[in-house]
């Protein structure tokens, strides 16, 4: 697990593995890496990496100490880059539970930097009282994402967010997708979906559209026996006629296939990649790649997959 400074506006999160773009092999703190919070990407600073959510948690509380001090004592250097502006040097701003790092402080103001120190001077609250967390605020084991509330005093504004992605709901969801194990090289490609490598690199390698790239990330995220039982959208293809649209198919995880559109889009703005690139045009490409998948599971497996019929009013039948 990582405990990430947002360099947005310095709030401190405990994120998963997962949830990190970096090479988890190498990584070390002080390392710049872009993680992903509610599916939105953003840039942060690694402070610490542990297996323990305790050891993020003291490392949070001596971060606020050394904030505290040198908020008594401007003068005082420390490692934690407090601005010269006490008033406006509280670093973490509380975010609402269903909004993003904010873009701007709400402390910033356009007071003088002698009108702020004044305040600061008549400020008698002792800060360390507000230095650490109550026992209730702290994250309790529920599914879903965890959240630790606002401190019970307002003028100690950090925040820590500890977000479990592995929600009990999409669990029937996940386990459609090739999971991350650590044995098999895999490529994530955002809000926790990985790719197996050799998926991903024919996608980038062997082609120069975005709607190609997604056709193999499909293929590299979804595992193959799902996907010749399921549809993006859950129903079949009217262009496989009526008997087959009356069969049942499971829907595609959103979460992933909708990584995978956002994913071969970036990509193929980055590279300048030529062509249509909207969601439509992708899902379409997918959906494609999807009856192509099924049409060669019927042609290998036609014992264990029978193929339907229909049956004319003479008593012939052709194959659908």
């Amino acid at each position: 697990m990582f405990l990430l400074e947002c360099n947005d506006d310095n709030s401190l999160l405990i994120k998963r593995n997962e949830s990190v773009i970096c090479d988890h092999q190498t990584v070390a703190r002080d390392h710049r890496v872009i993680f992903y919070h509610r599916k939105i990407k953003y840039n942060g600073t690694v402070r610490m990496i542990a297996d323990d959510v305790n050891l993020l948690k003291k490392e949070i509380e001596k971060i606020r100490c050394a904030d505290k001090k040198s908020m008594r004592n401007p003068a005082t250097k420390s490692n934690t880059h407090v601005p010269k502006n006490v008033k406006s040097s509280k670093r973490k701003t509380v975010n609402s539970p269903d909004s993003p790092p904010n873009k701007r402080s709400k402390y910033s103001s356009g007071k003088t930097d002698s009108a702020t120190q004044n305040e600061s001077d008549d400020d008698t609250d002792p800060v360390s009282d507000h230095s650490r967390l109550s026992d209730d605020q702290l994250p309790q084991p529920i599914t879903g994402q965890q959240q630790l509330e606002k401190n019970n005093d307002n003028t100690d504004n950090n925040e820590v967010i500890l977000e479990n992605d592995n929600d009990d709901d999409d669990e029937d969801k996940k386990a459609q997708l090739y999971s991350f194990s650590g044995i098999e090289n895999m490529r994530h490609i955002g809000s926790g979906v990985y790719c197996r490598m050799g998926d991903y690199k024919a996608g980038i390698k062997g082609f120069s559209s975005a709607t190609a790239l997604a056709r193999n990330l499909l293929v590299g995220v979804f595992k193959h026996e799902v996907l010749v039982q399921s549809s993006l959208t859950g129903r079949s293809p009217r262009s496989q006629g009526a008997a087959r649209m009356k069969q049942q198919n499971t829907r595609l995880y959103d979460k992933a296939t909708t990584a995978i559109i956002k994913y071969a889009k970036d990509y193929a703005k980055q590279k300048n990649w030529t062509g249509e690139a909207s969601d439509t045009k992708i899902k379409s490409a997918m959906a494609q790649k999807i009856v192509e998948l099924k049409g060669e599971h019927l042609k290998n497996s036609p014992q264990s997959t029978p193929v339907l019929r229909n049956v004319s009013e003479s008593g012939a039948s052709t194959p659908l």
